[in-house]
């Protein structure tokens, strides 16, 4: 088919690209080179996650560092050379899910504009947790979505391990988590037992949070947030913000231009 075939193409252009761009540049953003880069080195030199003393540091889950780490112990002059990895993990298993629930011209097109979404993409070729946590959040939202239309448990346990993972990803998944989980309150029953998603993902998510309250003896960002909001002064301008946010979701909503 010569369709999939120009399809296939594009998508092994840009992953080429992707690779080549990783493999020239080693990691040069702020964010990587301060603390998930920096953290990396630091656990290949010692062999341990001591150190980690401050909330900056302590906010993020270790995955990124532990994978520069386990890179650097490898070999690995440049450790974002795996990302490109991570990137046809995500591709593949994507495909392979649409294609399940629909058909290969239709999961070929729907992976190539995945691929090509400029953000993603962008993503792709950062040493930030923003690609892995697409793969795996992302992932774990289509799996859900896969088990909901064909009712396959393994997608429900592929979902729920994927989503739990995500925690161990990036710091401030709650907003997006809390979604998941009032979809899931709200369609769960016999045949679609959706709990599994919020069980799991705790299993996840409450070891991260002793690793990093009791064992690292830091207080993360969202944990400061979500404390300030019961202060007097931040809960009163939160209140007062309420109205101009419900204006402001009805008129974009009314007139998205």
């Amino acid at each position: 088919n010569p369709l999939h075939l120009f399809i296939i193409l594009a998508l092994v252009a840009n992953l080429s690209v992707s690779a080549v761009l990783n493999l020239y540049w080693p990691p040069n953003e702020f964010d990587s080179i301060a603390m998930y880069d920096f953290r990396a080195k630091r656990f290949s030199a010692t062999g341990n996650i001591s150190g980690i003393d401050d909330g900056y540091e302590g906010s993020y889950p270790l995955y990124t560092s532990i994978v520069h780490a386990m890179g650097y112990d490898w070999g690995l002059e440049n450790p974002k050379i795996l990302y490109p990895f991570i990137f046809l993990g995500f591709i593949l298993a994507f495909f392979s899910v649409v294609n399940r629930q629909t058909n290969s011209t239709f999961a070929l097109l729907a992976t190539l504009l995945l691929t090509t979404t400029p953000l993603l993409y962008q993503f792709a070729s950062t040493a930030y947790t923003n690609m892995p946590f697409a793969a795996y959040f992302g992932l774990g939202v289509v799996y859900l979505v896969s088990f909901v239309i064909g009712g396959r448990i393994s997608d429900l346990y592929i979902a729920s391990f994927l989503l739990g993972s995500s925690a161990w990803v990036r710091a401030a998944t709650l907003p997006l988590i809390s979604v998941v989980f009032v979809l899931a309150l709200i369609f769960s029953n016999r045949k679609k037992p959706l709990l599994t998603v919020p069980l799991v993902y705790l299993l996840f998510e409450l070891p991260w949070r002793y690793l990093q309250i009791k064992v690292l003896h830091v207080v993360g960002y969202e944990q400061q947030g979500l404390t300030s909001i019961f202060k007097r002064e931040e809960f009163s301008q939160i209140v007062r913000l309420i109205p101009e946010t419900l204006r402001a979701f009805v008129n974009n909503l009314y007139n998205p231009k």
